[in-house]
């Protein structure tokens, strides 16, 4: 791992295997070999970047202090979030809103616990190190079977020699205890125990959608014929993004999601351009009713928007029934989609899971609903064109 020239290496690890402290060393070696270089180190929440980055623990050292032990006069300002250092230097940032990955081109990014992270922020990552043909290294637990997955360890194993994966499991830390293996491996569900201590993907716990098979229901994207009737749904934004889903349903009765609309910090009035770009003005979408004035902007944009039936535990299963009968279909070109659905999971409470979704990263799980549940439960047909 830590001698691979590839563009992106990813150590895919169980829980406490030790991954952490190889993306010090990865991150202190290349400072040595590319002097005067920025890079970016990033964790899932700042929480985490304080608590795994910046703090020393038993047994492991910050990675402040780790380069500290090369460059005595090092500043670290934490109120950016940056380190100063004679070999370079470090941004610290948090993954939870992508936007703050974006910025100058960069020689390398750091992802710690990727598997945590959004397909946004890989997005951006790849943006930042575009220019500078810099390298990015990814140390993780597997969560789910999302973007990980799908973007960089199925690349690898279809031969793309721009990654490179070592995996290996909590116990390859000769450190780590044993008994806590054997414990977690009694009770836990054997795909979690796979995931957490063995490094291997799986489905994500309490994952909503948990019938969703990315190779039964994703298809290869085909010209959807002009006479199928089609139908939008939208989740409105603005830090958040604002996130749109387009269907079509075949003559017998299954839908495909064909296009997908993902975009941050953007007017209604825009969204609305670009949407109807992408032939959405043709038919109804369904919202969040409780946005009537954003869905009003958006009618007055060239959408034909109304009020959603948002029952979310009904929209839920219809959604799941239409995924469970094989009556939707996912294009592969919707990767945030995709994405979306592998980590869309119910809240866990004291007492197991609850019959609510977590609300994060589930945009485009709520404009899906939106427009299935209101069709699929009454909405009138003669609205499509």
């Amino acid at each position: 791992m830590l001698a691979s020239t590839r563009f992106c290496t990813a150590a895919i690890a169980g829980t406490g295997g030790g991954k952490t402290v190889a993306g010090m060393i990865w991150l202190l070696i290349q400072m040595v070999q590319n002097p005067g270089q920025q890079w970016v180190v990033a964790e899932p929440t700042w929480d985490m970047v304080g608590r795994v980055l910046l703090t020393s623990t038993p047994g492991r050292m910050s990675l402040v202090d780790l380069l500290g032990r090369f460059d005595s006069d090092q500043v670290y300002l934490r109120s950016q979030g940056v380190l100063r250092h004679r070999l370079g230097t470090v941004y610290f940032v948090s993954a939870e809103r992508p936007q703050a990955l974006q910025g100058a081109h960069v020689a390398g990014v750091w992802l710690d616990e990727a598997g945590l992270m959004k397909l946004e922020a890989w997005l951006t990552v790849l943006q930042r190190v575009g220019y500078a043909g810099g390298k990015v290294l990814i140390t993780t637990t597997p969560y789910n079977r999302g973007w990980l997955k799908t973007q960089v360890y199925d690349r690898w194993m279809d031969g793309d020699g721009d990654y490179y994966v070592v995996r290996f499991p909590s116990t390859a830390n000769p450190r780590f205890p044993v008994e806590a293996v054997e414990r977690a491996r009694r009770t836990m569900s054997t795909s979690r125990f796979a995931m957490l201590y063995e490094g291997q993907f799986g489905q994500a716990e309490g994952q909503v959608y948990d019938c969703f098979d990315a190779v039964r229901h994703s298809v290869e994207p085909f010209e959807v014929p002009v006479d199928w009737p089609r139908v939008g749904g939208i989740d409105l934004g603005f830090n958040n993004p604002t996130a749109g889903v387009l269907l079509a349903r075949d003559p017998d009765g299954v839908w495909y999601w064909y296009q997908e609309h993902y975009l941050r910090e953007a007017t209604l009035d825009r969204h609305a351009a670009m949407l109807r770009a992408a032939g959405g003005g043709a038919f109804p979408w369904y919202g969040d009713p409780s946005a009537a004035q954003q869905l009003q902007e958006l009618r007055r944009g060239g959408l034909q928007v109304v009020g959603a039936n948002n029952d979310v535990k009904a929209g839920i299963d219809t959604v799941y029934s239409l995924f469970a009968s094989n009556r939707l279909r996912v294009f592969r070109s919707c990767r945030y989609g995709l994405d979306e659905l592998e980590s869309y999971v119910w809240q866990k409470g004291e007492e197991g899971f609850e019959d609510k979704p977590v609300k994060e990263n589930d945009h485009l799980m709520d404009a899906l609903r939106y427009a299935l549940h209101s069709v699929e439960k009454g909405a009138a047909l003669r609205l499509w064109t």
